[in-house]
């Protein structure tokens, strides 16, 4: 998955699993210093926030997040799909 999000750092940005739901939430505050702030401003402020259904076929304990150049990326590996077969002993 691929989130744009312009102006974001790894520390702005927040992901985690909650029942099955990945939740990404992200937000860029303005930093007043006091300074009166220009009437145009190039920097980007805002919030992101989302939640995504992931399915049951998830290896949920491999899932990665990284920030890069304003985007985040969220890897999300499929479980193995080889189904696991019990003998059951008839007596």
């Amino acid at each position: 998955m691929r989130f744009d999000m312009p102006g974001m750092t790894k520390e702005d940005v927040k992901v985690w699993l909650e029942e099955k739901m990945l939740v990404v939430k992200a937000e860029k505050r303005v930093k007043n210093n006091g300074k009166e702030e220009e009437e145009w401003s190039a920097k980007s402020y805002g919030k992101y926030n989302t939640r995504i259904a992931l399915p049951e076929n998830i290896d949920f304990e491999k899932i990665k997040a990284e920030v890069k150049d304003g985007v985040l990326y969220i890897t999300i590996p499929k479980a193995s799909s080889n189904p696991k077969v019990f003998d059951i002993n008839v007596q």
